[in-house]
């Protein structure tokens, strides 16, 4: 009888703790929205601008998303803390002044190909220190990109001044370019798990291994919105 009880007191806390370590699916399903996720198009910004002068977002985008109405500070800020990183490391690519800020709702995105990129180690690390800075002074900030021609993915998120999770895939590539920190619960809930990405097994199809198990831009714009319903919900 004893034996019984235990037995069943056992059950009932294993179903106990798997009940409090599940990822709750995130309430409302996530959706992704233009202009909060993901950058509008060019012609959103700028009607008359030239040609030459606008920033295609089509197939190749790079943004932050800070959790700020100030645009203005957002962007002295971003150009204080580029200004320190170009001071104290080796220059970075000449950059091209095309910046877009735009603000909805309680969230700036800043849309630009001048952004630190996390192609290597001094890259990475810059973007850390971007992110990092940014989340110190505003609580959340994030970072994202999806370059579709050589199938670069990327996403990033610091808050309160740490950088809670990143990870960078390209093409080609047995490991990540970037990665930092745990999987976040959105990422499990989304399925967004992409460690074993690149290595593969003699007898799996490389083309198959390409097309399910790889990060895409769906990806990119998927864990954007997630990040920013569960950030919306913990304010609530």
């Amino acid at each position: 009888m004893w034996i019984a009880l235990l037995v069943t007191g056992i059950v009932y806390l294993g179903y106990w703790i798997v009940q409090r370590i599940r990822v709750k699916p995130l309430n409302p399903p996530v959706k992704v929205i233009i202009g909060l996720d993901a950058p509008p198009p060019a012609s959103f910004f700028v009607k008359d601008a030239k040609e030459s002068e606008k920033i295609d977002f089509y197939h190749k985008a790079t943004w932050l998303r800070v959790k700020s109405k100030d645009s203005i500070a957002v962007q002295v800020e971003i150009d204080r803390i580029l200004a320190h990183i170009d001071r104290s490391t080796q220059a970075r690519q000449p950059i091209s002044e095309k910046w877009v800020f735009t603000t909805v709702e309680e969230w700036i995105l800043v849309s630009s190909y001048d952004l630190p990129s996390p192609e290597d180690e001094q890259g990475s690390q810059q973007l850390k220190q971007l992110l990092q800075v940014l989340s110190s002074i505003w609580g959340e900030a994030h970072y994202f990109a999806y370059y579709r021609t050589v199938h670069y993915y990327a996403w990033a998120k610091a808050v309160d001044g740490h950088l809670i999770r990143a990870y960078a895939y390209i093409s080609g590539k047995e490991d990540p370019l970037w990665e930092e920190g745990r999987l976040t619960p959105e990422e499990i809930q989304l399925e967004l798990d992409f460690r074993d990405t690149g290595r593969m097994l003699e007898w799996e199809d490389p083309i198959e291994e390409e097309q399910y198990y790889t990060p895409d831009e769906q990806s990119v714009k998927m864990i954007a919105a997630a990040w920013r319903a569960t950030s919306e919900q913990s304010v609530l």
